[in-house]
């Protein structure tokens, strides 16, 4: 019987013999690919894109799902090889498990509706545990592997790997990771190239691999998981994907006080659109008792015809009302009022960020230190022929930010609210109010509101009102902004 001929490396194989060492005897090769090697190649690419995360254009989402798959199908065919890659099959089915939570409910609202970080940050730290188990299982199951192969277990570039990791983890604290991206990937690139060539490497071993005995292919097993995910995605956007407001019936005898009632005629005898006054809540309109003065920002002409957002109409209101103090003349509260006249199309969460008097400006045109209180504001919508109203989910002041120029300083407040609609609401509307803090004659208020709506399924969901440009919803997803200019000027 014929001697079969020392194979030929390939020229990625001699670009990296060197680095990744001589890991056997000269041995006999089989001209085929062994079930080993691509198990062994699979659970290295697996490795590869589930640890290293690309934070852009939904990148952390897309590849650690795809190295998922790679890590589950080619740890399942070497999980009867040694203990220490059933240990790696194990974990690597736990990782699947939280990478299909993660997966499955940034469909739904969840990490809105927690209202806290504590989860986020306990399911962070146990995948990175998780990825840290899942490089020295893999070191450890190398090592095994090559000493039952007869040959001496060098696992340098494993062991590397797991170096490289637990840099990567002290180098993210310290901040310094940001700095050194380039060559955190580039040293990674060169470890993963190095393991993949030494995975090769170990048929010449003379190594035989006999895979697990399973009914389902290694391509039904890693359709299966990626079914149950999208499945799960399906689900939680179609029943999880919207906040629970807290509706209640709004009864015809809403305003009780009799200031409230007089607030509401002196708001319609100055111009305040009906509409508005009517949605006003009874502690809004006796802020508002005693007002003397209004100005309403009209709106443009085609604005009902606004293809971005199918008809949102908002309208902005200033109020000043006199104040019996000794240190403020007047006070300004602010109305920003939106509406669907049309039963519109809801899917999820709505968001509202206001950037608070901005610019305030007196009538020589110089900057005034300003900032916006008394925050408040609802939500309502029709029915059935009946008036539901409920408290935005929740708004966060996010401080006084502030902002530098070449002779001024500009205080403003920023806020962001949020709400969800039903899918069979009709006439949905709403409000925000607060007031400027002090108050003279001849000043200008600017203040800016940004409206983003969901208009069917959206995936992932993301806090529009972060403005996170890495992440990249799929779905119908739309933004309005409005700017107001008030002139109290007479």
């Amino acid at each position: 019987m014929k001697n079969c001929p020392a194979p030929q490396l390939d020229d990625f194989d001699l670009m990296v013999e060197d680095l990744a060492g001589e890991l056997v005897p000269e041995r006999r090769i089989a001209e085929s690919v062994t079930p080993w090697k691509n198990a062994l190649r699979k659970v290295v690419a697996g490795l590869a894109l589930t640890i290293l995360q690309i934070n852009n254009a939904n990148l952390d989402l897309l590849l650690p799902l795809i190295g998922m798959v790679l890590l589950l199908v080619g740890s399942r065919a070497l999980r009867n090889a040694n203990g220490a890659f059933r240990m790696l099959y194990h974990t690597a089915i736990v990782m699947a498990v939280l990478r299909g939570f993660l997966l499955v409910s940034a469909a739904s609202c969840l990490w809105v509706a927690a209202r806290t970080e504590v989860l986020s940050n306990v399911l962070g730290v146990i995948g990175l545990l998780l990825n840290l188990w899942l490089l020295i299982g893999f070191r450890t199951g190398l090592a095994n592997a090559m000493e039952k192969a007869g040959a001496e277990p060098k696992t340098g570039w494993a062991t590397a790997a797991v170096l490289w990791y637990l840099a990567v983890l002290v180098l993210s604290l310290t901040g310094i990771a940001d700095v050194l991206v380039w060559l955190i990937i580039a040293v990674y690139v060169l470890i993963i190239s190095a393991l993949i060539v030494q995975a090769g490497k170990l048929d010449m071993a003379g190594y035989a691999l006999e895979p697990s005995v399973s009914k389902l292919s290694d391509l039904a097993f890693g359709g299966l998981y990626v079914g149950i995910v999208a499945l799960g995605i399906v689900i939680c956007g179609l029943f999880f994907s919207r906040l629970p407001m807290q509706w209640q019936v709004r009864g015809d005898e809403c305003i009780n006080t009799q200031t409230a009632r007089q607030a509401q005629q002196q708001l319609l005898e100055l111009g305040v659109p009906e509409e508005i006054v009517n949605v006003l809540g009874e502690e809004d309109l006796s802020l508002l008792w005693g007002a003397d003065r209004v100005l309403v920002q009209e709106l443009p002409e085609n604005a009902s015809n606004d293809p971005s957002l199918r008809g949102l109409l908002i309208t902005h209101v200033a109020v000043r009302v006199p104040q019996k103090n000794d240190h403020e003349k007047y006070k300004w509260r602010f109305i920003h009022y939106f509406v669907w006249p049309d039963k519109a199309r809801f899917g999820g969460i709505e968001t509202i960020k206001m950037d608070a008097l901005y610019s305030v400006t007196n009538d020589q045109g110089q900057m005034i230190d300003n900032t916006a209180s008394e925050i408040s504001g609802r939500v309502l919508m029709d029915k059935d022929g009946i008036v539901y109203e409920a408290p935005y989910y929740g708004h966060s002041l996010n401080g006084d930010a502030s902002e530098w120029g070449v002779d001024f300083r500009i205080d403003r407040t920023i806020f962001a609210t949020k709400f969800s609609f039903p899918r069979t609401a009709e006439n949905a509307r709403g409000y925000l109010m607060y007031a400027a803090l002090f108050n003279i004659d001849n000043i200008t208020f600017c203040s800016r509101m940004d409206y983003w709506h969901t208009g069917g399924f959206l995936y992932p969901y993301a806090d529009p009102s972060l403005q996170n440009q890495r992440i990249v919803p799929l779905g119908s997803y739309m933004t309005r902004s409005e700017n107001t200019r008030f002139e109290t000027s007479d």
